[in-house]
Parts: structure tokens; C-alpha cells; sequence
């Protein structure tokens, strides 16, 4: 019994050393830098690199993502570019 209590709060210490920060936090405050770019072709770009790194964030969040994608392409007139990259995801 007592090694299991070892084991747990030793396994409970390690993840406070590492940071067990979850998922969702980190896809948030990544999600806030990439819209945050400027350029538009930039933005786009980390936008996708979002979507990639972060697959199992928050459906709202991934939404958006995919919405600012579709708007940077429809406003640089590249609507076909657009519905290819979106069939694709």
C-alpha cells in the first residue's frame, strides 16, 4: 500500500516539476498569437500550423481558425486556393 502512495505522489511531483499544464490552455494562448499576425499570408500560415499542432483543441476554437483561413483566401481573391485547402482539411 505504501509503495503505491510512493508511486502516485511521485508521479504527482513530476508532473508539477514538467508544467502539466493541459492541452487547452496552450492551443488557446497559440490560437491568440497567430491571429494576432498582420500579414495576412503569415496569419494563414500559422493558422494551418495551429490546426496541425493542436487536433484536438476546442471545436469553437477550430472553427475559427478555419473561418480566418477562408477569409484571408476570399480576400486576397483566391476562392478556388480556398475550397481546395478546406476539401483537404
Amino acid at each position: 500500500m505504501r509503495a503505491w502512495l510512493l508511486v502516485i505522489f511521485s508521479a504527482a511531483l513530476l508532473m508539477i516539476a514538467c508544467g502539466g499544464k493541459d492541452q487547452s490552455s496552450q492551443a488557446g494562448a497559440a490560437l491568440t498569437v497567430a491571429t494576432a499576425l498582420e500579414d495576412p499570408v503569415l496569419r494563414m500560415a500559422a493558422l494551418q500550423t495551429w490546426l496541425a499542432d493542436y487536433p484536438m483543441a476546442n471545436e469553437s476554437d477550430r472553427a475559427d481558425a478555419l473561418s480566418e483561413i477562408w477569409t484571408i483566401h476570399r480576400n486576397r481573391h483566391e476562392e478556388t486556393a480556398g475550397l481546395a485547402w478546406a476539401r483537404g482539411e
